[in-house]
């Protein structure tokens, strides 16, 4: 009976134990979701995150907040509950260590039980679970915070851009997304590439390399095609490190992802919305007075491309990319694009003075070279390139 006794003591022990540690994970989740509620709601603070000064200023905020509402979780200190709650605003909670790895480079959020890491070019699902959308939608919140911007139900598809881990952030919620939040991650890899880099990686063999440094250095213009994370930056971006460094190089980006480091680089901010807009032909006019040798556009939208290829049939060299399934469809979908921008120039002459401006199109494919086209009086000929460095031709 004793033993029985002894037992039952045990088991209640035991349950009760488990239910302080349950109920303290509850707790210490529910103070962390009020009080990054409660600093994502201050218009103020996040119109601050742009700053240098941005995670102290969070980070006073954030104590000033735990000071006035006095939080306590059973079995937390205050230190470790500021810790806790510093983790999900500035280290990305349970998502860090998959950014850690030096090879990830995206992170797929599609549900609040359903994550995606890819690692190089290959993707799995990892055993990851938030708990509940409204955990997850805690998780966005603090992204919120921490990186400033608008997201709510008027301004439900938003993106992020934390340019100290060099993250892109895009997060789609309610009423858009039929699923709960859904969060999307692009991670650059924390120094650029280099052209041998990609070749030693196998995303293309020397003799592209080779082929592609030397006509970036003669004038060549270039657009990169394929889908999205098919490797059209990263290999743009080793390109442009590869130039010449007496080069000038002028980018325009209205989320910074080429992150340069050419000494030869002016790189510029796209801005669309509130404000003074400062849109891709604006800053290509700019441009004109800087004595630039190349001229980036990180991201063309619609009608910006005429504003590309008006600048290329004015003798300026022009590098960007697009999405597109093939080389012939790039042409066809920038000439689309070009005609969107509602000028009253007959769909032909735009189509030839696209083709006269490109010099060169890549196709890439799951983060490899997949086809190498030049373009030559109206047709697209694709290059056979040997490790010899010979070139053969042949019509597309």
């Amino acid at each position: 009976m004793t033993t029985v006794n002894r037992l039952e003591k045990r088991a209640a022990h035991k349950s009760r134990s488990e239910s302080i540690i349950t109920d303290s994970s509850s707790r210490l989740q529910e103070v962390i979701t009020q009080v990054i509620e409660e600093v994502s709601q201050n218009e103020v603070l996040v119109d601050r995150m742009s700053e240098k000064s941005a995670e102290g200023i969070l980070k006073a905020e954030i104590e000033r907040i735990m000071g006035i509402k006095n939080y306590t979780v059973p079995g937390y200190s205050r230190g470790e509950l500021l810790k806790h709650i510093h983790d999900y605003m500035f280290k990305y909670a349970m998502i860090q260590k998959y950014l850690d790895d030096p090879d990830c480079n995206n992170v797929m959020i599609n549900r609040y039980d359903i994550v995606w890491i890819q690692v190089k070019n290959k993707r799995k699902r990892v055993d990851l679970d938030f708990g509940s959308e409204e955990n997850l939608m805690t998780f966005v919140r603090s992204i919120q915070a921490s990186l400033g911007g608008k997201l709510d139900q008027n301004n439900a598809i938003a993106r992020f851009v934390d340019h100290t881990n060099k993250l892109r952030i895009d997060v789609i919620v309610e009423p858009i997304s039929l699923q709960g939040p859904i969060v999307m991650i692009r991670k650059h890899k924390e120094d650029n590439y280099t052209m041998s880099d990609l070749v030693a990686l196998g995303m293309l063999s020397g003799a592209e390399a080779d082929y592609l440094i030397r006509a970036a250095n003669s004038e060549k213009s270039i657009v990169w095609c394929g889908s999205g994370g098919s490797g059209k930056t990263t290999l743009m971006r080793a390109n442009l490190e590869a130039v010449d460094e007496t080069y000038r190089i002028f980018t325009m980006e209205e989320r910074e992802e080429l992150f340069l480091k050419h000494p030869g680089v002016i790189s510029l901010k796209v801005r669309r919305n509130a404000g003074v807009r400062y849109g891709v032909d604006y800053l290509a006019d700019q441009g004109l007075l800087m004595s630039i040798d190349i001229y980036v556009y990180g991201e063309i939208r619609n009608q910006e491309a005429l504003a590309l290829f008006d600048g290329s049939m004015s003798g300026n060299q022009t590098f960007t990319t697009t999405h597109a399934s093939s080389p012939l469809n790039a042409m066809k979908k920038l000439t689309i694009n070009m005609k969107r921008s509602g000028t009253d120039i007959p769909y032909s002459v735009l189509e030839d003075m696209l083709f006269e401006s490109i010099d060169i199109i890549v196709m890439m494919k799951d983060f490899k070279v997949a086809e190498i086209v030049e373009v030559k009086n109206r047709e697209l000929v694709a290059l056979r390139l040997q490790e010899s460095y010979e070139i053969e031709e042949e019509t597309a």
